[in-house]
């Protein structure tokens, strides 16, 4: 059986519980013509959600740039410097 977009791979079926309020959702973007059915929304949905599992990975593995950006969130920030920037850019390798 071929996946989506012809990539060759097999599909496997499942079934799922949604709550009203979510299978409303899932059906408004399907009537709307962005999606051409419940599996499109669905793939598309755990996609983004496999994207924000890999960024926090990225973020929680990286504690130079989540104390960065802790920092800024919290209103820390300083003047943009390139030179300083091209520096800790080498230090991290």
């Amino acid at each position: 059986m071929r996946g989506p977009r012809g990539r060759g791979r097999a599909n496997v079926t499942r079934n799922i519980s949604l709550q009203k309020e979510l299978d409303d959702f899932v059906n408004r973007l399907v009537g709307s013509g962005e999606y051409q059915n419940y599996s499109e929304v669905v793939r598309a949905a755990l996609r983004e959600m496999k994207k924000h599992e890999e960024r926090m990975a990225f973020l929680l593995g990286n504690p130079p740039l989540l104390q960065s950006l802790s920092e800024a969130a919290s209103g820390q920030t300083s003047q943009f410097d390139p030179k300083v920037v091209g520096e800790r850019t080498r230090k991290l390798g």
